[in-house]
């Protein structure tokens, strides 16, 4: 669509296939013939250049927008959600000490949400420990346990998980020797209550 029919049906953009004067071959805008491209470039720079300028405006900006910002970033992060749990898993990766204490700090400020998790937690684990059980089974979720908290010792982050999760939506497991493995603590978190036997040992 060149400029002349974008106008006609009422468009913002219109794309001609030529590079700009920067090499970009992008949409260009109808009211001035900006590229589109060149344009985003040259507003994230000022963003950047008035945040460190005028950090007091800055603030007073966010300040009156942080509602209306809250609601559009909660609503991308529920229709994009693959993306989100992907930037997270980047930033924490990139920022493991920072993530560290902000883990701390919430687990600080949330003593009581915390102790009920991990009420619930081992409420859970009690209902699901079946008695035909033997000592030699206990020992080796012990081994287990032991193993994950060696691995955290020399800086790593792994996390018991269930196989088969204690309360899963659509099946529950045990908590048996034969259903604990030591994973990642982020893939972990992204598995969540979910059971695929592609992302457990069950499925090699």
């Amino acid at each position: 669509m060149n400029r002349q029919e974008a106008i006609k049906a009422g468009a913002t953009t219109y794309f001609t296939g030529k590079p700009c004067k920067h090499g970009h071959i992008a949409e260009r805008y109808v009211a001035n013939f900006t590229c589109v491209k060149c344009f985003s470039i040259r507003a994230l720079a000022y963003q950047r250049r008035w945040r460190t300028e005028k950090p007091e405006k800055q603030r007073e900006y966010a300040a009156k927008y942080a509602e209306k910002h809250n609601k559009t970033n909660k609503e991308w992060r529920k229709n994009n959600k693959e993306k989100t749990l992907l930037q997270r898993r980047k930033w924490d990766a990139a920022n493991r000490e920072k993530r560290n204490l902000l883990s701390k700090n919430w687990r600080d400020e949330n003593k009581s949400i915390v102790y009920a998790l991990v009420a619930k937690r081992r409420s859970d684990v009690m209902q699901r420990t079946p008695k035909w059980l033997t000592p030699i089974d206990f020992f080796e979720m012990e081994c287990i346990y032991r193993y994950r908290t060696a691995l955290n010792a020399i800086g790593l982050d792994y996390h018991v998980d269930h196989i088969i999760p204690l309360r899963g939506k659509l099946v529950s497991g045990l908590h048996t020797p034969f259903n604990l493995q030591v994973i990642p603590a982020n893939d972990n978190v992204r598995k969540s209550n979910s059971f695929s036997l592609s992302n457990s040992w069950m499925g090699s």
